[in-house]
């Protein structure tokens, strides 16, 4: 499953594959194959997302939904991203990171880092009983201020900031943590919000 989902993201021909694993194909067209396929994914570009999280009410942008499925687009944004699976499974690829996910999947990407979570093929058959809830955080990298995780307070936040750019799982009470701070955040005012931010990133 995993395989044929890679392919879907990469945009590879599935002939390619076929024919690299039939018994007929001499061993150096199957080498040339897959200096193809791997050329596919060196040239192959995410695509960019503006986010515009900024305006006059907030510094960051906060979005709960529940869909069909999840956005499918291999893609990247300047804004760092904090993504809760609340309900869903599938294949998460962030940066070259490859794994499934399941419910309460808890991940914060890096600015401009390429990600998509891809769900099952099974979520695009209609089925009413299956859909994707999720809550996402975007933020700027100065969201906060300019230099304001420049400040020694902040130096756990901005060693975080550093390690998000390939990507972090959250597990455990960390991830419990999180999740409850994250399902909290919807109901406080906007002023709240930001202090809750905060706390999840420290």
């Amino acid at each position: 499953m995993i395989i044929i989902q890679v392919l879907q993201i990469y945009q590879i021909p599935w002939v390619y594959v076929n024919i690299i694993f039939a018994n007929h194909c001499t061993f150096f067209a199957k080498i040339f194959l897959v200096y193809l396929i791997l050329q596919l994914l060196y040239n192959m570009q995410a695509l960019y997302l503006k986010k515009n999280t900024r305006s006059h009410e907030s510094s960051f942008k906060m979005n709960h939904a529940i869909v069909p499925h999840m956005y499918d687009q291999w893609h990247y944004h300047q804004e760092l991203e904090i993504n809760l699976i609340l309900k869903g499974s599938g294949t998460r690829f962030v940066g070259d990171n490859i794994q499934s996910f399941t419910d309460e999947d808890l991940v914060l990407v890096g600015s401009n880092l390429p990600h998509v979570w891809k769900n099952d093929a099974v979520y695009y058959e209609g089925l009413p009983e299956l859909y994707a809830d999720v809550i996402n955080i975007h933020f700027l990298p100065d969201f906060a201020g300019k230099d304001f995780f420049q400040m020694p307070e902040m130096q756990a936040v901005s060693d975080l900031l550093e390690r998000s750019k390939r990507g972090i799982r959250f597990k455990g009470k960390c991830k419990k943590a999180i999740k409850e701070m994250m399902v909290n955040m919807q109901t406080v005012p906007d002023g709240e919000k930001l202090l809750y931010l905060l706390q999840i990133l420290n």
